[in-house]
C-alpha cells in the first residue's frame, strides 16, 4: 500500500518546485521574495516521516531551506509519559517544550508578517489542538500558499477515538479540518485524498496545481448551501458524541458516507500529483 508520507512527499516536492519556477520568472522581486518558505510542524508522537523529506531545487541542485518545528503537546492531549523522552534524528528541528510557547511563537511570526508557501502539519490529533494548529497555519500562508495535513480521513472508527491511544491513532484531526473549512471567513479550495489515513489539502487558490490531478479535485463549497449544512450536521454529531460517549461511531459513519459531498473526500487510487 502507498502510505500518506510517500504521497505527501511527492505533493510537497511538486509544490516547492512549482513555486520556484514561478518566482524565477519574476525578476522584479527582491532576493528575499524569491525565496521559497516551507514550514513543517510535528510532535514527538506524530510526523517523524517529515524528518526524512529534503528537497532540492531542480535548477541549481541546492537544498530548499525547510523550517522544522516540534512541540510537546499538553498533558491532557497526550500523556507526558509518551513525550518526555523526545528523540529527533535531525539537528535542525526546533523543539518547543510546551504547547503554549509554540503558540506564542506562531502568533509572533504572524504579527511579523512571515508567510510560508507551504506548511505541512502532523498535529497531535486532539481536536482543539488540531484546530488551533490549522488556524495558526492558515494565518501564516502566503497568497498562493498550501496547507497539507496528515490523518484527515481515518479508515476505521477505532482510529478516531477522542482520547489518546498508543500506536495507530488519528484522533479528531479530521473533524478539525471540517471545522476549519466550515468556519473559514473567505473563499478557499480544499480536498481530502482518501488513501491510508487521509491527506487534507487547503489553499486559497489552485495556481500551484495547474495541469495536475489536484487542480481538478480541489473545490470551494462555501457558497454551496447543502455542503455547508452537511458540514454543520457532522460537527453537531461530533459535539454530541464527544460529550456523551468519547467515541465517534455516528460522526465517523456520517463523514464516510457524505464526505465526498461536503468536504470533497476523493478516492486517490495511487494517482501522483503531477498526473
Amino acid at each position: 500500500m502507498v502510505k500518506n508520507g510517500e504521497i505527501i512527499s511527492k505533493i510537497i516536492r511538486h509544490v516547492i518546485q512549482t513555486i520556484k519556477n514561478q518566482k524565477s520568472n519574476q525578476i522584479t522581486l527582491s532576493e528575499n521574495e524569491n525565496m521559497t518558505r516551507v514550514l513543517f510542524l510535528r510532535t514527538p508522537t506524530t510526523g517523524d516521516w517529515l524528518d526524512s523529506i529534503d528537497v532540492k531545487n531542480d535548477n541549481d541542485s541546492k537544498w530548499i531551506q525547510i523550517e522544522r518545528k516540534l512541540y510537546i503537546p499538553q498533558n491532557n492531549d497526550v500523556p507526558f509519559s509518551e513525550t518526555c523522552n523526545v528523540r529527533c534524528e535531525r539537528s535542525d528541528v526546533e523543539i518547543f517544550s510546551t504547547y503554549r510557547s509554540f503558540q506564542i511563537y506562531l502568533k509572533k511570526k504572524q504579527k511579523q508578517g512571515t508567510r510560508y508557501d507551504l506548511i505541512a502539519v502532523d498535529t497531535c490529533h486532539a481536536y482543539n489542538t488540531s484546530l488551533k494548529d490549522f488556524i495558526a497555519s492558515t494565518g501564516l500562508l502566503s497568497e498562493n500558499g498550501v496547507l497539507i495535513s496528515h490523518d484527515c480521513s481515518p479508515d476505521s472508527e477505532y482510529l478516531c477515538n477522542t482520547k489518546y491511544q498508543p500506536g495507530s491513532w488519528c484522533g479528531c484531526t479530521f473533524m478539525a479540518f471540517v471545522k476549519l473549512v466550515h468556519d473559514f471567513p473567505s473563499l478557499c479550495y480544499y480536498t481530502i485524498l482518501d488513501i491510508d489515513t487521509g491527506i487534507g489539502i487547503f489553499t486559497r487558490t489552485k495556481s500551484l496545481f495547474k495541469g495536475t490531478f489536484l487542480e481538478t479535485v480541489l473545490e470551494q463549497k462555501q457558497t454551496d448551501s447543502k455542503a455547508h449544512a452537511q458540514q454543520k450536521k457532522c460537527l453537531e454529531l461530533f459535539s454530541t458524541e464527544v460529550q456523551l460517549l468519547g467515541r465517534l461511531p455516528k460522526t465517523f459513519q456520517y463523514f464516510r458516507t457524505h464526505g465526498s459531498r461536503f468536504i470533497n473526500l476523493i478516492e486517490y487510487k495511487n494517482r501522483m500529483c503531477g498526473e
